[in-house]
Parts: C-alpha cells; sequence; structure tokens
C-alpha cells in the first residue's frame, strides 16, 4: 500500500513539472535546454567640451554632444537649475538626432540673471549624463540706440554716444564730443557696448556728422536684457555762414531778351566803330593819322590826300575793305552768342559775406567762358536764406557795360577765326596790314622815316583804336540784370550746403523783359 502511493505522487509530479520520474539508471528521456536572451547593445554618450561651460546673461553656446558607435541616434536634453530655482535659460530645441557620425548640437541661451544650470543630456542604451553652465554676472550691458528720424537727409554714418551723469537738458546744442563711450554703425540700431548696469544717469545722443542729432535720458542699464532707447534726431538747419559753394548760372539757348539787348549794344558798337567815316578804310586811315601826333600826323594826313591812300587801299585789299572791320564785330560777336546761351553763362562764387552778417556775396568770375573783367561783368551784394526742408534762396544782380559785354564775347572767335595769338594780331589780319603797308610805301612817301613794317604796326595799332572805341560805345551807362535763384540743398557733414540744383528768373533794366534759366552749385575742390 505504501508503494501504491508512492507511485501515485510520482505520476502527479510528473503531471505538474512535465518532469518524468525517471533517472539515467532507468534510461528515460534528457531534460529539456533552457533558452537565454542576447545581451543589448551598450552606447556611449559624452559632451564635446570636458569643463563647466561659463556665459554672461544672455549670451549663446552652440553645446555638442557625440554617441558611441556613430551612426543616427536621438538625444533628448532637460535644462535644469542646480538649485531650484526659475530662469529664462532657453534651449532651441529638446530632442536631436546625430549624424552618421555621431554627433549633434544645440544652442544654449543664458538666462538674463546670474545662476548655474545642468544640461542634461540622454540616449537610449546609455546613462544619461549632465554638464555644468555657470552664468555669472559682467557688471555690464549693451546699450541699443533706435534712430527715430522721418527726414530726408542721407545718413552714411551714425554715432551714438553715452554721457554719464549728464541730462539732455545740459546741452544747449549738440555736445563736442561723443561721450563717455560711444559706437559708429553705418546702419541703425547701433549696439554700444560695456556700458555698466545700474541706475546711473545718463544722456543718450546720436548724430551723423554734425547735420543730424538728437538726444534721449535715460536712467540705468539693466543686465541680462536689450537695453533699448529711441533718440528723436532732428536736422540742423543749414548753415549759410559755412557754406561756400561754386554756382553756375545758365541761359536757355534763345534768349528774346538778352538777344535785343546784345542786337541793340551791336548797333551802337558799330555806329562808334566807323565814327564820322563813311567806311573802315576811311576810319582805319583817321584811327593810324591820330596815333601820330604833331607834325608826323600832319605829315601823313597830307601824304594821304595826295596820294589818294583811300582809294588806294580798297584797290589793294579789295571792296571788302570798307566793311571788313564792322563785318568782323557782327561775324565774332554773333559767334560769341552761342558760349553765353548755355548752360554756362555766368560762372562764379556764392558764400556769407564777410562785411554784412546774414548777407552773402556773388562773385562772378567767368561770363561765357572767359574772364569776368573781359566782359565787365561784377555782381552786386546779395542776399539769401535757407529754409528747413534745405533749399537755398538768393537774390541780387549782374551788371555790365552793353558794349564790352558785346564785344567781349567776340575775342575768342576772333581767335579762333584767324589762327593768332592774340586780339592785336587778329585785328591787323581783319584790316589786311601788311597789305596797307605796302600800298603806301609804293606810294613813295615816308612819313617821318616810318617803313613798311612801321606802317604795319600803325595799322594794328589804328585798328585796336577802332575795336576800343566801340568796346567803349555805352561810355558810363550799365546794364543791370536782376535775379532771383532757388534750388535744392545737398548737406555737408558740418550742415553746410555742399551743392545746389534749381533755377532762376531775371529783369533786365534796359528792356525790362523777363529771362532766366537753370543755377548749380557745388563746393568748390581742394586746392
Amino acid at each position: 500500500m505504501i508503494e501504491s502511493r508512492f507511485r501515485s505522487c510520482l505520476a502527479l509530479l510528473a503531471a505538474v513539472s512535465g518532469l518524468g520520474c525517471a533517472s539515467e539508471s532507468d534510461g528515460g528521456p534528457a531534460p529539456a535546454p533552457v533558452p537565454t536572451e542576447e545581451p543589448a547593445p551598450t552606447y556611449d554618450l559624452s559632451f564635446d567640451l570636458s569643463d563647466d561651460i561659463v556665459l554672461g546673461p544672455r549670451q549663446t553656446k552652440q553645446i555638442g554632444v557625440a554617441v558611441q558607435p556613430q551612426g543616427a541616434h536621438p538625444v533628448r536634453f532637460a535644462l535644469l537649475s542646480e538649485a531650484g530655482e526659475p530662469h529664462d535659460g532657453v534651449l532651441d530645441r529638446d530632442e536631436v538626432w546625430t549624424n552618421a557620425k555621431g554627433r549633434a548640437s544645440v544652442q544654449f541661451t543664458a538666462p538674463s540673471a546670474p545662476t548655474t544650470l545642468l544640461l542634461r543630456a540622454i540616449t537610449q542604451g546609455a546613462p544619461s549624463i549632465e554638464k555644468r553652465i555657470r552664468v555669472t554676472a559682467t557688471g555690464s550691458t549693451t546699450l541699443r540706440v533706435q534712430a527715430s528720424y522721418t527726414g530726408g537727409r542721407p545718413v552714411k554714418l551714425w554715432v551714438a554716444g553715452v554721457h554719464f551723469d549728464k541730462r539732455c537738458e545740459d546741452f544747449t546744442t549738440m555736445p563736442p564730443n561723443d561721450g563717455d563711450l560711444f559706437a559708429p554703425s553705418q546702419t541703425a540700431p547701433i549696439d554700444v557696448p560695456k556700458v555698466p548696469v545700474g541706475n546711473r544717469p545718463m544722456a543718450v545722443t546720436l548724430r551723423a556728422g554734425r547735420y543730424l542729432g538728437g538726444c534721449a535720458n535715460r536712467d540705468g542699464a539693466v543686465e541680462g536684457t536689450i537695453n533699448q532707447v529711441y533718440v528723436p534726431v532732428t536736422a540742423v538747419p543749414l548753415q549759410l555762414e559755412s557754406t561756400v559753394l561754386d554756382v553756375v548760372i545758365g541761359l536757355k539757348s534763345s534768349d528774346a531778351t538778352l538777344d535785343e539787348s546784345l542786337d541793340q549794344a551791336l548797333g551802337v558798337a558799330s555806329s562808334k566803330l566807323r565814327g564820322a567815316a563813311g567806311n573802315d578804310v576811311a576810319a582805319l586811315l583817321d584811327a593810324m593819322r591820330a596815333a601820330l601826333p604833331g607834325a608826323p600826323g600832319d605829315a601823313f594826313a597830307a601824304a594821304r590826300d595826295r596820294y589818294g591812300w583811300d582809294d588806294a587801299i580798297v584797290q589793294a585789299v579789295g571792296e571788302s575793305s570798307l566793311t571788313a572791320l564792322g563785318d568782323a564785330l557782327e561775324r565774332w560777336t554773333a559767334m560769341g552768342r552761342s558760349a553765353l546761351f548755355s548752360p554756362h553763362a555766368f560762372e562764379g562764387r556764392l558764400r556769407a559775406s564777410k562785411s554784412s552778417p546774414g548777407r552773402a556775396e556773388l562773385a562772378i568770375e567767368r561770363a561765357a567762358g572767359q574772364p569776368a573783367s573781359e566782359l565787365s561783368v561784377t555782381a552786386n551784394e546779395t542776399s539769401w536764406e535757407a529754409d528747413a526742408s534745405d533749399k537755398i534762396a538768393f537774390g541780387g544782380s549782374l551788371t555790365w557795360s552793353a558794349s564790352h559785354f558785346l564785344v567781349g564775347l567776340a575775342t575768342p572767335p576772333a581767335l579762333s577765326e584767324t589762327g593768332s595769338a592774340s586780339l592785336l594780331d587778329a585785328l591787323s589780319r581783319v584790316e589786311s596790314c601788311p597789305t596797307v603797308a605796302a600800298t603806301l610805301i609804293r606810294s613813295g612817301i615816308t612819313v617821318t622815316g616810318c617803313d613798311e613794317a612801321c606802317f604795319e604796326d600803325l595799322c594794328g595799332l589804328g585798328a585796336a583804336a577802332l575795336w576800343d572805341s566801340a568796346r567803349n560805345a555805352s561810355g558810363g551807362e550799365l546794364e543791370r540784370l536782376a535775379l532771383t535763384a532757388s534750388g535744392s540743398a545737398s548737406v555737408g557733414n558740418e550742415a553746410q550746403a555742399v551743392a545746389l540744383d534749381g533755377s532762376w528768373i531775371g529783369r533786365l533794366s534796359s528792356s525790362g523783359g523777363s529771362t532766366g534759366g537753370s543755377v548749380v552749385g557745388f563746393a568748390p575742390r581742394a586746392p
């Protein structure tokens, strides 16, 4: 019975455990093997930097990690406060994938206040790692200066300045220096670094050259944040007292008012050229006689009558000699008008008056391309003013002798047409002085030993005398051109005008007719 119970127990164990009761001795089956799992792979995660990271408030840092073995692995980041205090430090992302070399990075922006943080990184199959980041106080910050300007003056360079322990009310004009700290920049805003933190009062100035400027008060600066200040910028009024402009007063290609004045002057000059003589030959011989005073002059006059020099010259030179000089005057002055009726009719310099504050001086240096003195052009004292939109207006008058002006226009064409180096030579050629001298000598008479060369010189002197009579035909009567000009100015670094672009209108005294044209100005070139 005991044996029967033992066998029943073995059968029950076999049913429960799945194991038979057989043994090696009885030749039963071997036990089944127990399956085993392969071990999970292990990874190594590390930061690129071995030391703690030290930054100032709001500084940024790219922090790299590496995973071994290489390949693409997800890495998660967490930013913790070592003291458990709140902070405003940030990461640009909290999870990245490494590249094929097992590398990745995250950008960290430090909090605005000093603290110590822990940057934790973790990837699958590796223990988490931490990097300590210490944010330290620097005692200084950056002041960002914004320009509040809506004007039209162009700006090439801004300069922002910080004046400690000052207020804008302390400055009646733009400060002579840019302050205790300053920074230049071609564009706004302008960052001024290393501004001490605290409640120290300061005046913040902003300028472009000395032609734009402004100021704003600020009570201290805070570390770890953008200390932004807006400075209202205004234009410094145009400084006429320091303005010097080379101005060019232009005329249209056709100007009826000045044409009429020149025509009248030509009539007076031509009449004076011949005087009482009926033609240019007679006028020339009269002038040659006048150049010989006393007895020589009398002998010249007698020989002229006896040998018929007037007709002899006409026969030798030709009928054109009767009007040669008058024709030349008309031809040359017509050609000279083209130089006058141009964008460069009058050229001069406009500047503040040395003797009358608030007024200007306009000195005309050239007219129709010639020295102004050759055309007797002068300018009177001028008034001027500038407005807030950088426009300059000036008014004054130009005066000249009408005949001086007209005959002066003829000089460049005379030299060009005859190929002469001097006006005297040009007049001698027009009057055919070599032929005139040879004709007088052929008459068989000399005047006080005057040979052919002497007669040629005397002819040139006579022609020059006739020309001078035409030039002085107007006597002391002056033509006057009253003008008013205005234009937009470009502004220089010292708030002076350095360029002008505008127009002018005027009225001529002789006829009361109106005229006008362009006016431009530019700063004189450095010598």
